[in-house]
């Protein structure tokens, strides 16, 4: 588009961030990994602990199967295709 300016900077995220203030110990650094693979397995467990929204049984299994399958399929019959969570 002609006339508009760019709202990107020429500031890199190094001059941001404080990289060197960034270093973690090997055991902290474990322990996000653990943490990683169990919400990575049980996306369900990541919506009720991190993000605080209580799943109902059928959408913890709907997100376990979206995530682990490479296919997934669901047909939302009648009332489910709208439901929000709560």
């Amino acid at each position: 588009m002609a006339g508009r300016k760019s709202n990107k900077s020429n500031v890199t995220n190094s001059e941001i961030i404080n990289v060197d203030a960034l270093s973690y110990d090997d055991e902290f650094l474990e322990q996000c990994k653990k943490w990683i693979s169990f919400y990575r397995e049980y996306p369900f467990r990541f919506c009720s602990d991190y993000l605080g929204i209580n799943l109902k049984p059928f959408q913890c299994v709907l997100l376990y199967q979206m995530f682990h399958n490479t296919n997934f399929c669901f047909i939302a019959s009648r009332g489910i295709g709208k439901l929000t969570f709560k």
